[in-house]
């Protein structure tokens, strides 16, 4: 069986099919985009100060990925099957693939770097508060993007089924790996250190005790992302395979298959804010705080009284003129 629905190559997408993933993508594309400038300004621009740490920069970053894919990959996806529908000739879908592996590449890469996150702050917490500062934090990040760029570049060697396929193995197996890790080695030194301060008391062991809970419920947190991630990526994993594999399915059951496992990556963009104001009470008071001010400043614009009509606008401005 030949690597690739090679029988479909060619083959025009159904209109459907075309017109679900248009009508999909714009939705998809609002709620993206406001979720994750909403997560973006809540770390930039948080009135009480509460979210400069290494782990909330690390969440931004991430935001910062599933932004783009309500930024560019949608409004590609928009374009391409826009085209599809009207039954003229694909272009720049080099551009919208690239894109599309690079913002996942990011994601992945970014979950990596929240599991190292998690296991210093847990496993060394003194050498993690005294070494782990912001301007690494934001290196890191900027990192993770190089990174992504090279490995995204790998795409123009192999080719977009080729990629895909590797990709959505790797991510799936690591993914699965940095879950197990995080959830037997993590959650058992937690586990270990609770038992410890069990015994001791005095101030000292209570505002450990304090630090080991919000580290717990941090890390209780990122392993929601994980789980997300996860039930998303695993059933895309799956379409690739049935794409590129099926040589026996129809050429209109590889284009659902084709669509939605982009679909199914660019949910998990979409949830991912909603995971941050859900399991964050922090995040949910900096974007409520944001709209108040915002409300705010809208309702001190001046305005002229209702019951003045323009003459008498008008002669006050004279009066106003010639005193």
């Amino acid at each position: 069986m030949p690597f690739g629905a090679g029988h479909c190559v060619g083959i025009p997408s159904p209109l459907e099919v075309s017109l679900t993933n248009l009508s999909l993508s714009c939705i998809f594309m609002v709620f993206t985009l406001v979720g994750n400038i909403l997560v973006i300004m809540a770390v930039v621009v948080n009135p009480y100060k509460d979210l400069r740490s290494p782990f909330t920069l690390l969440i931004a970053n991430l935001a910062v990925a599933d932004f783009l894919v309500g930024a560019l990959m949608e409004p590609l996806s928009i374009y391409i099957h826009y085209r599809e529908s009207k039954g003229l000739s694909i272009q720049m879908a080099w551009l919208s693939q690239t894109t599309y592996f690079l913002c996942c590449t990011a994601s992945l890469l970014s979950l990596a770097v929240l599991t190292v996150d998690r296991y210093l702050a847990i496993t060394r917490p003194v050498w993690y508060r005294a070494e782990v500062s912001l301007k690494r934090v934001l290196l890191t990040s900027l990192a993770t993007w190089v990174l992504s760029m090279a490995i995204t570049s790998l795409y123009f060697l192999v080719g977009f089924v080729s990629y895909a396929f590797m990709f959505a193995n790797v991510a799936i197996l690591s993914t699965f790996l940095v879950f197990i890790f995080t959830y037997v080695r993590v959650f058992q030194i937690l586990k270990e250190q609770m038992e410890n301060l069990s015994a001791m008391e005095g101030v000292n062991a209570a505002a450990e005790r304090r630090h080991i809970d919000r580290e717990a419920r941090i890390t209780q947190t990122y392993m929601t992302v994980l789980i997300v991630f996860l039930a998303c990526y695993v059933p895309s994993c799956i379409m690739i395979y049935l794409m590129n594999m099926c040589s026996t399915c129809s050429c209109e059951l590889i284009h659902w298959f084709r669509d939605l496992q982009y679909i199914l990556v660019v949910v998990n963009s979409l949830i991912n804010p909603l995971v941050y104001a859900i399991r964050m009470p922090n995040f949910r008071r900096a974007i409520l705080a944001m709209f108040k001010v915002s409300m705010c400043c809208h309702s001190n614009i001046v305005r002229p009284p209702e019951d003045l009509n323009a003459s008498t606008i008008a002669t006050q401005s004279v009066f106003i003129t010639t005193s």
